[in-house]
């Protein structure tokens, strides 16, 4: 069977604030039709929760730390030229590669790997110019790859710079959302807090409304049988405790998949994954053999519903100037801080209005470990790494931590961040 054509939809900082995920009454009917028609993965997470980071481990298929892209483009940090991308791979194998709308990897969109590369137009212009693509019957397969900037910050009118192209008609300040906004559960539910979520809810439909632009152009190409839709988002929200942090919040991210004849529509997946093992689910589906430096695995089995024998864990960090490691399983997470003398960082400038409103995290010290029983503390609250009752607990998950970190060459371990004995610190 000639492998399908791939339509992959990546977002910024959406999290799984979607009506699909439960998250009422955040409004996606798009994306809500799409996982109907699909496979919705609820326990799916990023390897980082910044945008650079995350991105770069999705289209090489292995972890920050050891592809080289540790911190933001736009702050100086690059995927090395030695790192072979998704479009790469499938270039190789005969796909047709296209870019719209942007990309966070390298400084310059032409040094990825794209057939064709279209990142300069006003970013409500890009369901036409795709839409425009399908019509034209590109040469299949194709990949086509859609960044969407929503729902980034800023959240509100007030906050935005002047000037700056956003194509959202009336959505500005909300003086009281009411019941019309969905709060995160580990945050207050307060004014400022409403007000935020009001607008950050206003950004995901627009975003969702693309998706929807651009799923309608697929089906009148007659293209939407044989393609695979994937749609992600890089990592969660940019609110306090989440975006820019190993807690759940800050690494939970949507998954949803379509790909007709295939995937049982409505299907649903609990399965532990990570965006790591997106490339080589891509690469079996398009017949390509994944080479040895993959760091992922390919979860293919699950959309063609057959057994699978799934993750027991998955892990995530941070790098740059403040590194830190995760491992999850199911039941348990454990965080290491490197720096644990310091506070919590807020991901940008907007979010300092909700701190006061926010419990002591933003100024309490950062202990060096922190362990969470995610059964019965699901918003990581209460810090066990200390309670002897969870002695086994603790030591298992530091071996499988170490052991990861071993295994991909983590610079951490040889003290390369002023960290000169660290396995003997955790």
């Amino acid at each position: 069977m000639a492998p399908p054509n791939v339509l992959y939809i990546v977002c910024h900082d959406l999290g799984r604030c979607l009506g699909a995920y439960g998250r009422r009454p955040i409004r996606s009917p798009n994306l809500d039709r799409l996982a109907a028609e699909g496979i919705r993965f609820t326990n799916h997470f990023c390897t980082a929760p910044y945008c650079s980071p995350s991105r770069g481990c999705i289209t090489t298929g292995r972890y920050p730390h050891a592809n080289g892209l540790e911190g933001l483009v736009n702050l100086g940090w690059e995927l090395p030229a030695t790192e072979t991308t998704t479009q790469e791979h499938l270039r190789a194998a005969g796909y047709e590669t296209w870019l719209f709308g942007g990309q966070h990897e390298r400084s310059d969109p032409h040094a990825l790997g794209y057939d064709h590369v279209d990142v300069k137009a006003p970013r409500e212009d890009y369901p036409r110019r795709i839409a425009e693509c399908l019509a034209a019957a590109p040469r299949e397969p194709f990949y086509l790859n859609y960044f969407i900037p929503e729902p980034h910050r800023p959240f509100l009118k007030a906050q935005r710079q002047p000037g700056r192209i956003y194509g959202l008609p009336n959505y500005d300040e909300v003086d009281d959302p009411g019941d019309a906004v969905w709060v995160q559960p580990h945050l207050p539910d307060h004014p400022i807090v409403r007000k935020e979520m009001g607008g950050f809810q206003r950004l995901v439909e627009a975003m969702d409304d693309r998706v929807g632009q651009v799923l309608d152009a697929l089906d009148r190409s007659g293209l939407a049988e044989r393609t695979l839709v994937v749609f992600t988002t890089d990592h969660g929200i940019d609110m306090p405790r989440a975006k820019g942090t190993l807690y759940d919040p800050g690494i939970e991210t949507a998954m949803i998949m379509r790909w007709p004849g295939t995937i049982q529509p409505g299907a649903v997946s609990h399965d532990l994954l990570s965006h790591v093992d997106l490339l080589p689910t891509l690469l079996e589906i398009a017949g390509v053999p994944p080479p040895g430096s993959l760091q992922g695995r390919s979860y293919l089995p699950i959309l063609q519903g057959r057994p699978y024998t799934p993750r027991q864990e998955i892990f995530a960090e941070l790098g740059d100037i403040d590194p830190m490691r995760a491992i999850r399983t199911r039941t348990h997470k454990l965080i290491f801080n490197v720096r644990s003398h310091k506070t919590q960082s807020p991901p940008s400038a907007e979010i300092m209005d909700l701190v006061a409103t926010v419990p002591d995290w933003l100024t309490r010290r950062r202990p060096l470990a922190e362990l969470y029983d995610l059964v019965h503390d699901p918003l990581e609250m209460q810090n066990l790494w200390k309670d002897p009752a969870c002695a086994d607990i603790q030591a298992d998950l530091k071996a499988r931590l170490i052991a990861w970190m071993t295994d991909t060459g983590d610079p951490l371990l040889s003290g390369t961040l002023r960290v000169p004995n660290l396995v003997a610190t955790l």
